[in-house]
């Protein structure tokens, strides 16, 4: 395991080490105004100025990636240790540099928040829907409403159905 970890973090300190020997340690001016871009705002989309706390992250993210594609690949495959490694590692600087995990998460995070609006929207429309069918549209409905939560009480109480039907009573009386 500890050649592994060695593995992993060797293309993390060849990053590290061309961060640091460029001078563009970060986009500091405008590509059109001759400016350059660091390799830490290019590789980790890290924009300047970049708190400690973002590089951490940054950082963390990154080996968390190798690690679990380490474990992924090194479980499910027949490669070697070395080759498995080598492997997680590119996976994972691949991730960090085509910023695939901040797109996927984006959109993960968007498609989650239209279902949560779209289930509100619906609930909302569906009560009134109902109601207005209750007491004004078809009588059956309302009949069909009282029997379904006299069922749902029913089993929630596990009750056999002839109770059920008491349980149905007690339910029209409360509604009146």
């Amino acid at each position: 395991m500890k050649k592994s970890a060695i593995i992993l973090l060797i293309p993390l300190l060849l990053i590290s080490l061309t961060t640091f020997a460029s001078a563009a340690f970060f986009m500091e001016q405008p590509i059109s105004e001759g400016g350059t871009i660091g390799v830490l705002t290019y590789n980790m989309g890290l924009s300047y100025p970049v708190t400690w706390g973002e590089f951490i992250v940054a950082i963390v993210i990154l080996l968390m990636l190798g690690f679990s594609f380490y474990d992924i690949i090194s479980t499910l495959t027949m490669f070697s240790r070395l080759t498995s490694g080598i492997i997680a590692a590119g996976l994972a600087i691949i991730a960090v540099i085509t910023r695939v995990v901040a797109a996927f998460t984006g959109w993960v995070l968007i498609f989650t928040a239209w279902m949560g609006v779209l289930s509100v929207f619906g609930s909302v429309v569906s009560a009134f829907v109902v109601w207005f069918l209750i007491h004004w549209g078809f009588s059956g409905i309302g009949k069909w409403l009282y029997r379904r939560k006299a069922y749902m009480e029913a089993f929630k109480t596990g009750t056999t159905i002839t109770k059920g039907g008491k349980i149905l009573k007690q339910v029209g009386e409360e509604l009146k």
